[in-house]
């Protein structure tokens, strides 16, 4: 279990190394400001010169404001191209791509590194060739594409050695180490590591060193040797101090912990989690002597975890309840569901169900926020491709410009001819799509029209069949008492009626619950199950073991089959409360070859099959799997208890992420 924090922070002096690593000419970006680059760039008269500028300027944008970064190198290549300048033209390439990466659009940053690096290649400049594949290489390792990262590697590596850059060869293999380790191959993993940290060590660069060690500590730790993980996490410390790198030493506690943590899930034991809190809370005073309030609040996030599993939930809830508040202020909404989660496992462990279901609210809440965050990235995605389509187009007037300057007038002429032509043959082309449009449009209307139609006539079914029987009894059992006199039986009846109003609500709640849209996500069934659960829990003291698979939450389900999954595990839980004399219950949903499977399993006393004739509880729910193109199996043994198992495969749902 290697920490986010820290593939973050790896990640960030990345990005570090490939901002620094195209430049071909002496000048360094720390000795301007943004002003006077862009002062000096208006001042400067010839065009080439002026492109290796704003390269420069689009590079140091690329940490403050990528989408400024993206639109400044772009016009740099423009001006390099239309002066026939390829070394400058690459670089604005590169520039811009790597301004893409900041923003996110990993396709268009692919595009352009790799032109850039194709024309490093035609001008036999191997040096910047092989940085640029770093850069690139980088991108596919975060899209954990570690095969084609790792063949980019590979190639730098061998370039730069040809080249004699040691610190960029050593660089370039912990690289390759950890795309081997993330692949599992843990011996090459070890063997480039080691050859990183032998370099690193010559050259005394201990900043990359601590990196090194670091990555070493991580392949140890995956493989499960702790103590080999442990003292190179401890290496990382020690060489922070040397250099006096505070927060390094602080990130260096953290792994520390996260090694007794992962010692702690494979033998659990209280020993481990008190070191592993130990070291959080040296992490923790560090950044409080002068860290950031986002790294105070990841370390008040970690401790609280920590005592959490320790059971001691009152310290617990002021470390998470402090985090929380720091990441609602700074709109982390995403380490604000972790926190949110922890806090309702925590008062689930306390039996306080309704703090439990609060926070649990709550984390959905922040989870959706970083959905929606997640949304408005890709809008912004679509408003830079728009800008870079209209730089892109300015560069090709360029040169379109300087060809037709070139060419006599019949030339001219033709081109007019065929630029008329395509004009034409767009407009038809743009009413043949807006009529197609309004077609489509209409057959669209028709359709949800049918869906809605059908959705009525399931409403008023199930209204008449649940819904209606239940008033039906109700009016009766009201008669019935205006007709008595006995108090006794009034109240008999009065409590028939109680239960009966009860059983209508449940049943519009499951309707309305049905209809939403916003429960077609898995993650809306899985916690409908949840709550199903943790009733029954709590209702019966029954002891009740529940494994709902987190692969529902990728899964979209139409009405049809979250209402059926719900209502066969609600039957099936009501008839073991009445008939199965059960003291322990298992319930358990998977998604297996993108079937949904439900197995619930009691220890009561269950029935001979042959000799029970089907009742309408087990034909219904045999109906309801039916419906959905599913299975149900009910198998029972006398004093061996029952195990129900249906099986509905979703072939036209899909996973959120595909």
């Amino acid at each position: 279990m290697i920490p986010l924090t820290f593939l973050f922070r790896r990640l960030l002096l990345l990005f570090a190394f490939a901002i620094s690593i195209i430049t071909s000419h002496a000048q360094t970006l720390d000795k301007h400001s943004i002003d006077s680059m862009q002062q000096q760039i208006r001042d400067t008269q010839p065009r080439g010169d002026k492109a290796f500028l704003m390269s420069q300027l689009s590079m140091k944008l690329s940490d403050i404001t990528p989408a400024l970064g993206l639109q400044i190198g772009l016009q740099g290549a423009a001006i390099a191209q239309a002066v026939k300048d390829d070394e400058d033209m690459a670089t604005c390439l590169n520039s811009a791509g790597w301004n893409y990466y900041r923003l996110g659009k990993t396709d268009s940053a692919i595009y352009y590194l790799q032109k850039s690096i194709d024309i490093f290649h035609q001008q036999h400049n191997y040096s910047n060739v092989a940085k640029s594949l770093i850069n690139l290489a980088s991108i596919y390792q975060d899209e954990d594409n570690d095969d084609k990262s790792l063949g980019l590697l590979l190639t730098a590596s061998t370039l730069f050695d040809s080249l004699h850059d040691n610190l960029s060869n050593a660089y370039t293999q912990r690289m390759i180490g950890i795309s081997y380790r993330k692949q599992g191959i843990y011996d090459k993993a070890l063997l480039y590591d080691d050859n990183a940290i032998t370099e690193l060590s010559a050259l005394k660069e201990y900043g990359y060193l601590i990196d090194a060690f670091e990555a070493k500590g991580d392949i140890y730790l995956a493989m499960k040797k702790w103590d080999s993980a442990f003292v190179y996490y401890n290496k990382c410390i020690l060489t922070a101090k040397k250099i006096n790198h505070t927060y390094a030493i602080a990130y260096g506690y953290e792994d520390k912990a996260e090694v007794f943590l992962d010692m702690h899930e494979e033998r659990p034991t209280s020993g481990y989690l008190d070191s592993a809190l130990s070291y959080y809370q040296q992490a923790y005073a560090i950044f409080i002597d002068g860290g950031e309030a986002s790294d105070v609040a990841t370390e008040q996030l970690n401790i609280g975890k920590t005592l959490l599993l320790l059971g001691k939930n009152e310290l617990a809830k002021n470390y998470l309840n402090e985090a929380l508040a720091e990441f609602i202020a700074t709109q982390n909404y995403d380490l604000a569901y972790k926190a949110t989660t922890h806090l309702s496992e925590l008062y689930k462990n306390e039996n306080d169900y309704k703090n439990a279901f609060h926070y649990l609210d709550q984390s959905l809440v922040y989870r959706d926020s970083v959905n929606v965050a997640g949304q408005r990235k890709t809008i912004a995605n679509l408003l830079i491709k728009y800008e870079t389509d209209k730089k892109d187009k300015a560069i090709q007037l360029l040169n379109t410009q300087k060809e037709l300057s070139d060419k006599e007038l019949s030339r001219n002429k033709l081109v007019l001819a065929r630029n008329q032509l395509i004009l034409f043959f767009s407009i038809g082309l743009t009413l043949l799509l807006i009529i197609i449009g309004f077609i489509l449009r209409a057959q669209n209307r028709i359709r949800q029209q049918l869906t809605e139609v059908k959705m009525r006539h399931q409403i008023a079914s199930d209204l008449h069949d649940d819904v209606g029987s239940s008033l039906g009894s109700i009016l009766l059992l009201s008669n019935i008492a205006a007709q008595q006199t006995s108090i006794t039986t009034d109240k008999t009846i009065l409590d028939k009626i109680g239960r009966n109003t009860k059983d209508v609500i449940d049943k519009m709640s499951d309707i309305v619950w049905t209809m939403k849209p916003v429960n077609d996500e898995g993650v809306g069934l899985k916690e409908k199950l949840e709550k199903l659960v943790l009733l029954i829990r709590e209702i019966s003291g029954i002891e009740v073991v529940m494994n709902i698979s987190i692969k529902l939450e990728e899964l979209k389900l139409n009405m049809n089959t979250r209402k059926n999954i719900f209502l066969i595990s609600k039957e099936a839980m009501n008839n073991i409360l009445k008939h199965a004399a059960a003291s322990r219950i298992h319930f358990s949903v998977d998604v297996i070859d993108r079937d949904i499977v439900l197995v619930i399993n009691d220890n009561g006393k269950g029935f001979d099959k042959a000799l029970v004739r089907k009742n309408n509880g087990t034909e219904t729910m045999a109906q309801r799997a039916k419906d959905c193109n599913g299975s149900f199996d009910i198998s029972s043994i006398p004093g061996q208890g029952t195990t129900i198992t249906v099986q509905i495969p979703t072939p036209h749902s899909r996973y959120r992420f595909l």
